[in-house]
């Protein structure tokens, strides 16, 4: 029998509390988590072109989330947010208290439409299905928004995570009214859920490669983050010489070297013998100067 999304929720935050990611407020039962790692997970926003274009932001009074409020003011946007519970929505311009103190006390009523949105959660996957804490408040903000003319068309959301509440696959539990999110940021890597039009992508790839994928060792397939592999989604399809295979998830990555360690070495490169191994196969294509301007994306295949 399947589990529930209730008890998802209490196995993550049983977990969050047993291995002690989980960070102040505790205990984190019954609330949208705030974990170590949160503040590096929220700076993965600024590579995002949508946050950087973004002129109003809009983010719920959850604590893990003090950090995206923060950095949305510093980068000079629009801050949206709800007060607990939806007593108001309301809109900052920094510098200002962040707080829901501070939301409630020098927030003013929002009419500035928002771009982007970020949310918190207790459980998600690289799919973009995402479990609050059960009261509902996070789909209920947005439907506000979009009932009032306040959401931009073609908006994304993104939500923070700690990777150890980054579940295999939550679509059995998902209902009508349970929002997507585009975007899952942790603080080792992030997940572009955004689904495509399945179409077919033309990739170069060396012979030794395609056979692997043919053979079912190798499983994921690497680029630099950048030009048209920004254009590549979930549900697409990627042409790797005589071989087709779907992307099943889209991970990017800050460097090579996280990337083998998220992925695994053996799924990247099959036969080799060691992370370095694999890691040089990268290191004489691409510069680390490249690796460090553009992050590397995963591309996870089936056939």
């Amino acid at each position: 029998m399947k589990a529930s999304k209730e008890e998802i929720r209490r196995s993550v935050w049983e977990r969050l509390e047993r291995e002690d990611i989980a960070d102040f407020p505790r205990p984190c039962y019954g609330r949208i988590p705030n974990f170590k790692g949160s503040r590096e997970a929220s700076l993965w926003l600024l590579r995002l072109p949508e946050f950087r274009n973004a002129k109003c932001v809009f983010c719920p009074p959850d604590y893990v989330l003090k950090s995206v409020r923060d950095l949305v003011l510093r980068e000079g946007k629009v801050l949206a947010a709800a007060l607990p519970h939806m007593r108001g929505f309301v809109e900052l311009i920094g510098p200002a208290d962040t707080s829901i103190r501070g939301l409630a006390r020098y927030g003013r009523p929002l009419k500035t439409p928002v771009d982007f949105v970020v949310q918190g959660s207790v459980a998600v996957d690289p799919f973009g299905n995402r479990l609050g804490k059960g009261t509902g408040y996070g789909d209920q903000e947005i439907a506000y928004l979009k009932e009032r003319g306040l959401l931009q068309e073609g908006f994304k959301i993104a939500t923070l995570v700690h990777d150890a509440q980054v579940l295999e696959d939550l679509s059995p539990l998902m209902e009508q009214h349970d929002i997507p999110v585009d975007y899952v940021l942790t603080p080792s890597r992030w997940f572009i859920a955004t689904p495509g039009d399945g179409r077919a992508h033309e990739i170069t790839i060396h012979r030794v490669w395609e056979e692997e994928i043919a053979a079912g060792r190798k499983k994921v397939e690497v680029r630099l983050w950048r030009g048209r592999f920004r254009s590549i989604f979930r549900g697409d399809r990627l042409k790797l010489g005589s071989v087709e295979a779907k992307v099943e998830a889209v991970v990017w990555y800050p460097s090579f070297r996280a990337m083998l360690a998220g992925e695994g070495v053996e799924r990247v490169i099959p036969g080799a013998r060691s992370e370095e191994e694999a890691l040089e196969v990268y290191r004489r294509i691409y510069s680390q100067t490249e690796e460090e301007r553009y992050g590397v994306v995963a591309f996870r295949l089936s056939l």
